[in-house]
């Protein structure tokens, strides 16, 4: 579901969906990110602190959290490079669950 989602996210620029259309795909980037982002926590709070790997991902997820946590703005473009972040952070995110469950 979570990939399905990201295509989705990724085919922005060849459709023009509706407003209720892109608010549904935020909504659901924003499910799969709080899914996905204790796991990355739990994971990172285990690292050194001080480390350069756990000072890379706190930054990161932090980074995710404050954009998860934002709304699409106020036109297409601002909701546009609202989904385009969060698919990124996503696909980051389902990247860092796949590198540990190997």
């Amino acid at each position: 579901m979570i990939r399905s989602t990201l295509v989705r996210a990724q085919d922005l620029r060849d459709t023009s969906l509706c407003t209720d259309e892109l608010a549904e795909l935020d909504g659901l980037l924003r499910g799969h990110i709080a899914v996905l982002l204790p796991e990355a926590q739990a994971a990172t709070d285990k690292l050194w602190r001080g480390g350069m790997e756990w000072s890379r991902r706190t930054g990161r997820l932090s980074e995710i959290r404050f954009r998860s946590e934002q709304g699409l703005g106020a036109g297409r473009l601002s909701a546009l490079v609202q989904i385009n972040l969060l698919a990124r952070d996503c696909e980051w995110l389902l990247a860092d669950h796949k590198e540990r469950h190997e």
